[in-house]
């Protein structure tokens, strides 16, 4: 076993790392374990469900499809980064920083995002049933029909979010 610590640090700047799930070769960008492409920065094999990942920086990163469930993520910086597809449902976001984020079709359900900052995030397709967004900055989020939010179209356009079909 990795410790989360570690692990984070492998993750960020080793070029490859193992741990019991399989091999993540970030610079093949395949996985080994089941030879799948990556449409992302990471194999799309690196399933960092349940990790503790506070305070970690990812702004500007392409992190389409990445499996961050119930992972903890408080205080991250996600700013600019692309999480198309991503898998983040019941995860921890408090005060996390998405501002223009590109979250179109991410699952966020169930997600905490107590205080984050989502201002400009592109939220087309997201799932964001049951999230809870308390004190959270939606100025300027898009969003469309696609879009599953915890409240009404017209109490997201109260919220300073904008349609965009």
């Amino acid at each position: 076993m990795i410790k989360t610590t570690t692990y984070v640090i492998a993750l960020l700047v080793l070029p490859c790392i193992s741990d019991a799930a399989g091999i993540y070769n970030f610079t093949s960008k395949t996985c080994e374990s089941s030879g799948e492409k990556a449409n992302t920065e990471f194999a799309p094999c690196a399933n960092l469900s349940r990790k503790k990942l506070n305070k970690v920086q990812l702004s500007g990163k392409n992190l389409n499809g990445i499996k961050l469930i119930r992972a903890k993520l408080r205080q991250s910086d996600l700013s600019n980064s692309s999480l198309q597809g991503a898998r983040l449902s019941f995860s921890e976001l408090h005060e996390a920083k998405l501002t223009y984020a590109d979250l179109r079709h991410a699952n966020l359900r169930e997600a905490n995002l107590y205080k984050a900052d989502l201002k400009g995030a592109d939220l087309r397709g997201a799932n964001l049933r049951n999230a809870r967004l308390a004190g959270t900055n939606l100025v300027q989020a898009k969003f469309n029909d696609e879009t599953i939010l915890p409240f009404s179209h017209e109490k997201a356009l109260e919220l300073g979010m904008q349609y965009r079909p």
